[in-house]
């Protein structure tokens, strides 16, 4: 029916002057006998030209005023979505998101509610759009949808604020808090990125057509398995994208042309945590930009990169050949030695090749028994039967044979049946045991070697020593020795005769901080009373293991 009312409007608007006079002369005709009707035909007729010119005028108004309606809303919405704060979506979880490049240069979700909110009210303050007011909200609304929240531009507060984040916690140099935003932004962007050719520098492209290239293998530290997985979990949410399959926190006989290192610190920390907590999204959408800025990771590394410390260490391993590596480990860890005792066991080459890696700052590259191979291919003089290195020694081993010294006649392992608080050593006191034990030794020994009164150890270095040598030992957050003591120091007993002197010298029980105040005194006034020029230096046990003691043994 409403087809058949179009035809016929149609064919209306399209009749011939002959149609239109005929229609006059049938009116004419119709009413010749009747004076009142012509009069009002001709009256009618009279008025046609003042009719069709308002009309006419009428629909000129309309277009008119439909034209500047609509320049007005087209400026409105350019003005509404280019102005500060912007408005972002993200398709893959159907949320929208605000960005305030006048206020923090943060970005948040925001819902779709407070984003109707401020349209309406502009355009509630502009008559002018009143007729289209929900017509502009509409398309307003389009408008940011189709605006891609990684497409969006940082303000460079948000970049250096990221930066910030970043480095100096996570990595050393900014450039490499750079290198890895890029790689999160290859990967959030789902580029195909490819390492070089051969041996040079060339750039690698973001297409995946590089001649001969392969992915890059990106390695970082055990201790950011943390902080990625975090990222990785929002990444995942915001985007459907998983960053750890990107990540390598062990090697795994990967080329090593191929592998990438990102220059971390060896630090744990938590993506959910302050100051990340807030500014993940922040992270993402930055990273989006250095992956688009740059082309991608490969490219920043060899034509962005200013930093030649950063750009060595994110290819060492590339311009650090298998051959050369253990070249360089025999160069630098051991030395030739003319007497025919003077061997390193496999056990000892093993501590060798972890501090040298540890120096090196790298992953251990090498299985057990592909070092071995290795080595015996560079040090020919290897005995089966002593499973030794002949004639050879380093500069690292008289501290592993003072060490292991010091454990055997020192250190006892708690049985079952003592308290857990009696035996229980933080790090930096079995180095101060030990420190204080060589000290001793030293002044027994007429003229000591150099290398016997080397101080170069740290709490690190003995960590190192002990998962080494003594694996089965439990240690807690890399600071507490479970179920060990020391002979040379009875520290629960230090503070259990400190607990009852306090107590007895009070005629209320003490405070435990004012017990602490007092132990802490006693402690340095038998260190003063020692006898002049022994070396003996009293420890002080730390606030938490005393505070543990006192609330067990209340006097």
């Amino acid at each position: 029916m409403q087809s058949n009312q179009h035809q016929h409007q149609h064919q209306h608007h399209h009749q011939s002057l002959d149609d239109l006079l005929d229609a006059v002369k049938q009116l004419h005709a119709k009413y010749a006998d009747d004076e009142f009707m012509r009069g009002k035909l001709a009256a009618h007729i009279a008025h046609l030209p003042a009719l069709m010119d308002a009309a006419n005028q009428a629909r000129d108004d309309k277009e008119q005023r439909k034209k500047t309606l609509l320049t007005a809303s087209d400026e409105f919405i350019e003005q509404f979505l280019n102005e500060s704060p912007q408005y972002y979506y993200n398709a893959n979880v159907e949320l929208f998101f605000v960005y305030d490049a006048d206020a923090d240069c943060n970005y948040s979700v925001i819902n779709e509610d407070d984003i109707l909110h401020p349209i309406l009210t502009k355009i509630s303050c502009n008559r002018e759009l009143m007729p289209w007011k929900y017509k502009i909200k509409n398309q307003v609304l389009r408008r940011i949808k189709d605006r891609d929240l990684l497409s969006s531009i940082p303000e460079s507060q948000t970049i250096q604020r990221t930066l910030n984040m970043l480095c100096p916690s996570l990595f050393r140099t900014r450039d490499c808090a750079k290198y890895f935003l890029t790689v999160i932004g290859d990967v959030i962007l789902k580029k195909t990125v490819l390492t070089s050719d051969g041996a040079g520098t060339g750039t690698g492209t973001g297409t995946g057509t590089g001649k001969g290239g392969v992915e890059p293998i990106y390695i970082a530290t055990p201790k950011a398995r943390q902080f990625i997985k975090g990222l990785s979990q929002e990444c995942s949410t915001l985007f459907g994208t998983s960053l750890l399959s990107a990540f390598k926190f062990k090697f795994y006989e990967y080329a090593f042309s191929e592998c990438r290192m990102l220059d971390m610190n060896d630090v744990a920390m938590d993506a959910f945590s302050p100051p990340f907590k807030h500014r993940l999204v922040d992270i993402f959408c930055v990273a989006a930009h250095y992956s688009q800025r740059y082309d991608n990771a490969e490219a920043f590394l060899n034509t962005q990169c200013k930093d030649t410390i950063t750009h060595n260490r994110v290819l060492y391993l590339k311009h650090h050949p298998e051959d050369q590596l253990i070249a360089n480990f025999v160069a630098t860890c051991t030395e030739p030695s003319p007497q025919s005792n003077m061997n390193i066991s496999w056990k000892n080459m093993m501590y060798l090749w972890k501090v040298f890696i540890e120096e090196e700052r790298i992953p251990n590259v090498f299985f057990a028994h592909a070092l071995k191979s290795r080595l015996m291919q560079h040090l020919p003089n290897y005995s089966e039967t002593a499973d030794s290195f002949l004639q050879l020694t380093s500069k690292h081993l008289p501290l592993v044979a003072r060490f292991k010294d010091f454990w055997t006649h020192t250190i006892v392992l708690s049985q079952n049946d003592e308290p857990d608080d009696a035996c229980e050593l933080e790090i930096d006191e079995f180095t101060m045991l030990f420190k204080q034990h060589h000290h001793q030794q030293l002044q027994q020994v007429a003229q000591p070697s150099p290398q016997l009164q080397s101080h170069n150890h740290n709490d690190a270095t003995f960590l190192g020593l002990i998962r080494h040598f003594y694996p089965d030992v439990v240690i807690e957050n890399d600071k507490h020795l479970m179920h060990v003591s020391c002979t040379l120091w009875d520290k629960r007993n230090d503070v259990l005769s400190a607990i009852q002197e306090c107590a007895a010298a009070t005629t209320t029980q003490p405070a435990p901080y004012k017990a602490y105040e007092f132990y802490c005194q006693h402690q340095r006034l038998k260190c003063k009373n020692s006898a002049a020029g022994t070396g003996s230096h009293h420890l002080i046990v730390s606030k938490k293991y005393f505070e543990k003691i006192y609330n067990e043994n209340k006097f």
